[in-house]
């Protein structure tokens, strides 16, 4: 059985005492483990609490059919796809310039028209549009330059 002493005289008093004192100068003995535990289930509880918040734990929700439209542009209408594919077009892809791009959802695709700048055979600036059609996964299927 684990013992205590006393803090004033030294004396070993037995954990079978209840009263919380010296049984021979009286003075208080008693523990304050019961704080320490409950230090140490605040600390726990504040770490679980900050790790579910950094894992973000709460669902989400997943992106709607126009986010997912949105991701495949960049914030000036340029598609990646539809730029590749004008660039294998074009006779001098270094001069490839992005000017506008629209789009229209069709539902089973998206119709794709950009505006672009180049220099042709003769090194002269042109503007050219390029029309295409893409997949809600950013697939190209269809394409030519107007």
């Amino acid at each position: 059985m684990a013992s205590k002493r006393c803090p004033e005289c030294d004396t070993v008093i037995p954990r079978a005492g209840k009263s919380g004192t010296c049984w021979k100068c009286g003075a208080s003995v008693r523990s304050f483990r019961w704080l320490a535990d409950l230090v140490a289930l605040l600390i726990g509880s504040t770490v679980v609490i900050a790790i579910a918040y950094q894992c973000g734990t709460a669902p989400s929700t997943p992106p709607t059919r126009a986010e997912r439209i949105d991701d495949l542009f960049s914030p000036w209408g340029e598609n990646i796809a539809m730029r590749q594919a004008i660039k294998n077009q074009l006779t001098n892809p270094a001069s490839y310039e992005h000017v506008r791009g629209q789009y229209i959802d069709h539902g089973s695709f998206i119709e794709v028209r950009m505006t672009f700048r180049a220099n042709n055979a003769f090194g002269q600036p042109v503007i050219g549009t390029a029309k295409g059609k893409l997949s809600l996964g950013g697939a190209l299927s269809e394409f030519r330059i107007e």
